[in-house]
């Protein structure tokens, strides 16, 4: 140690290392050992300035702490594939049901739930693959949204305008369930629009993030059989629900300035600051 701490010394003044003593009682200890070198001037000669500190408590510290945090990221990795399962399971049981049913709507809304089910899963992936654990990228879970409803919307492409200005949108885990779920409800009443639209509508679908507010925006403008409900038909009263309950758990505000025009805003909070996911009150 002392032939590397004068090369060091010479190179940088500065030297530090960790070596284990033994104590007079045998006990084995960690220390780290700092040195630098002090030029004196006046007298032409280099002096050294030594400490020696007992860092065994804090490296045992350091060993449970990385050993805790493995365990964690275990135990986080087999909850992961737990829920993974369990919903393939569920989501198995609604494929067989729905392949079973004789009825056309029933069919239909086994296929909707399945849907809902796929987009919990989506949301628990992507919270997975956070670098944190209390966020996830919502913005990640946008763009397969975006690509989903373009891919089912191909016929009406060109009359609907999907602009997504939320790059790198983070959510907690309470509030981007929730979230995910409201646009996949909202996007089984815009497909339904679209596919009864008549001649010149042209409709607009804006997600953006505005300081700490995320606002849904939805426009439909063109022409329509006369008293006919755009929005929120009442025929799909479990979805209407559904979305109510949401926005509720959301704390999110809904403006329906027309048939034609839906605008949903709420505030961006931290893992604490939404409510449960009680969904019906």
């Amino acid at each position: 140690m002392g032939e590397n701490m004068r090369q060091e010394l010479e190179h940088n003044d500065k030297f530090k290392t960790e070596v284990q003593l033994q104590r007079k009682d045998g006990s084995i200890i960690t220390v780290e050992t700092s040195i630098a070198a002090i030029d004196s001037e006046s007298e032409g000669q280099t002096r050294f300035v030594g400490l020696i500190r007992d860092i065994t408590e804090r490296n045992q510290m350091i060993t449970e702490l990385r050993r805790n945090l493995k365990e964690k990221e275990m135990m986080l990795g087999e909850i992961h594939h737990r829920v993974k399962n369990n919903l393939a399971i569920i989501s198995a049981l609604l494929q067989l049901q729905a392949m079973y049913a004789k009825d056309p709507a029933v069919k239909e809304e086994l296929n909707r739930s399945l849907q809902r089910i796929h987009t919990i899963a989506n949301i628990h992936e992507d919270f997975y693959e956070s670098e944190e654990l209390t966020q996830v990228k919502f913005s990640n879970f946008l763009d397969r949204w975006q690509q989903a409803l373009t891919r089912q919307l191909e016929a009406q492409s060109k009359a609907m305008n999907i602009v997504i200005d939320s790059s790198n949108l983070e959510l907690n885990i309470n509030q981007a369930v929730p979230t995910a779920l409201l646009l996949n409800e909202l996007s089984s009443h815009i497909i339904e629009c679209m596919k009864n639209q008549q001649q010149n509508l042209r409709t607009l679908l804006r997600i953006r993030r505005q300081q700490d507010q995320v606002h849904f925006e939805l426009d439909f403008t063109g022409t329509w059989e006369q008293g006919q409900e755009i929005l929120l038909s009442e025929e799909d009263q479990l979805s209407n629900e559904l979305i109510e309950a949401l926005l509720y758990q959301l704390e999110a505000e809904k403006k329906a300035q027309s048939n034609q025009k839906l605008h949903i805003q709420f505030p961006i909070k931290n893992i604490q600051g939404s409510a449960g996911h009680r969904f019906f009150s």
